[in-house]
């Protein structure tokens, strides 16, 4: 900006630079009642009313920002940590990207100390706990993958072991009271078994609400030993559920009492366990 002073009279010296007017002012060439003029006054002033003034107080300097990328690595790592348990590429992801974030937000506050703050170390430190947990947790998925199928499997199969257990109990069982009734009419004998089923409280592992057995017998006759099987099979119930028939000794008719139980995993090629013994 153009200034022009004037020490006395007519006289009108400039234009010149502030710095110069401040540099006569110290020397003494223009005094405190010499008139100073500039585009921006209504018209001359005193020397002393400019040079003289306070000086403004200076502008602070603005405070230090958030290095950029720092909020960018703490929410990456916040959601890494949290998102671990639900989807491990996102959390991977995440993680990876908190830490690239605090490494370019410590870069920037290394080159401008001034003007951004030092970022924190909380998203870094969880993007760490959460990248070193995610493959402890891949491990742990995939045993479990693998283990708990086998568990099941066995607790499968130690069911219809149950159930095998429960036909081959009940089966030696009625063989005994087989042997009670002989001489018996067939529906005695049927009514003679059923009853001591009846007395059996044994449960279906399959189902330990309800009972081992049909508690159903079923008298055949004429039966080789193929038709006899076939019959205990079409008398089987649910599944751990046992079942049983009986074919009375006659002339020409072997006696023989069977039971039969399905079962979920196949056994010789068969999900149905059949065994019979024979009656004297």
């Amino acid at each position: 900006m153009a200034w022009y002073y004037s020490t006395g009279g007519q006289d009108r010296t400039g234009p010149v630079a502030w710095a110069d007017i401040e540099a006569a002012y110290r020397s003494g060439v223009i005094g405190p009642t010499s008139l100073l003029w500039a585009s921006h006054l209504a018209g001359w002033v005193p020397a002393a009313t400019l040079l003289d003034a306070p000086a403004p107080p200076p502008i602070p300097e603005a405070a230090p920002s958030p290095a950029p990328g720092a909020r960018a690595a703490f929410h990456c790592g916040l959601w890494s940590l949290l998102s671990m348990f639900l989807c491990f590429p996102v959390a991977l992801g995440l993680g990876v990207a908190a830490i690239v974030q605090n490494q370019k937000a410590q870069r920037l506050a290394r080159e401008n100390p001034g003007a951004y703050l030092k970022p924190g170390s909380g998203g870094l430190v969880m993007a760490i706990i959460a990248l070193a947990i995610l493959p402890l947790l891949a491990v742990l998925g995939i045993a479990s993958a693998i283990a708990i199928p086998a568990f099941l499997g066995q607790r499968d199969r130690a069911r219809d072991k149950g159930a095998v257990a429960n036909l081959n109990s009940g089966l030696y069982a009625l063989a005994g009271e087989c042997d009670l009734l002989k001489g018996r009419s067939p529906q005695e004998v049927k009514a003679g078994l059923e009853a001591a089923l009846r007395r059996d409280a044994s449960r279906n592992p399959w189902s330990p609400q309800g009972p081992a057995f049909t508690y159903a017998v079923e008298v055949v006759g004429g039966q080789d030993g193929d038709g006899f099987k076939e019959a205990a099979r079409a008398a089987g119930g649910a599944l751990g559920e046992c079942a049983y028939v009986v074919q009375l000794p006659a002339e020409r008719q072997p006696g023989m009492l069977g039971g039969a139980v399905r079962l979920k995993h196949p056994v010789a090629g068969s999900t149905w366990y059949v065994k019979v013994i024979p009656l004297d």
